[in-house]
């Protein structure tokens, strides 16, 4: 039996419905934190050697955890309070390795370095969403509106984020 396209794409965006047949994003959360990690950790990698040793084991305990996760224990269509949390403390530690190495280098202008900026936006967003990300599931069962609302600290946090990537890119340039 061969399958069309039609009936491949039927069959694997399916998975964006939840039980009910409504449309989930949930998922979309789940590869978005996944993906999020691995280019930050990327980025983190060319900022020094500091981040190339880290990075030899990090991101690979990452995702087999993510695998392990999802595999046998959740479903990735479900929201992963244990991948956002682990996810925003991992790029927590990271940021904070960045502000320690650029304070042992004694750069006279912090602000002109374009990588400063990004990880500032990255820091912010991280601080902020770690309580969210991590007590989220347990929030949700407890107060589903009050969960929904924080999560507009979220989106905002995020916007943040975006503003200070773009500020670095601007940086960059100058």
């Amino acid at each position: 039996m061969r399958l069309g396209i039609g009936d491949w794409m039927q069959k694997n965006l399916s998975t964006l419905y939840d039980a009910n047949g409504d449309f989930s994003n949930v998922i979309l959360y789940n590869i978005h934190s996944i993906l999020r990690f691995v280019f930050f950790a990327w980025l983190f990698h060319y900022l020094g050697k500091m981040f190339r040793k880290v990075n030899l084991m990090i991101p690979a305990l990452f995702l087999i955890m993510c695998a392990i996760t999802f595999i046998f224990y959740k479903d990735i269509r479900d929201f992963s309070s244990l991948l956002l949390g682990t996810e925003a403390a991992l790029l927590l530690i990271y940021c904070l390795l960045y502000y320690l190495n650029i304070l042992r280098d004694e750069e006279s202008n912090i602000k002109r370095l374009p990588t400063f900026w990004a990880v500032t936006g990255l820091s912010i967003y991280v601080v902020i969403n770690f309580p969210i990300f991590l007590f989220y599931t347990v929030l949700a069962k407890q107060s589903e509106n009050f969960a929904i609302n924080i999560w507009d600290v979220h989106n905002i946090s995020y916007i943040i984020l975006c503003l200070l990537i773009s500020k670095s890119l601007y940086a960059a340039k100058q």
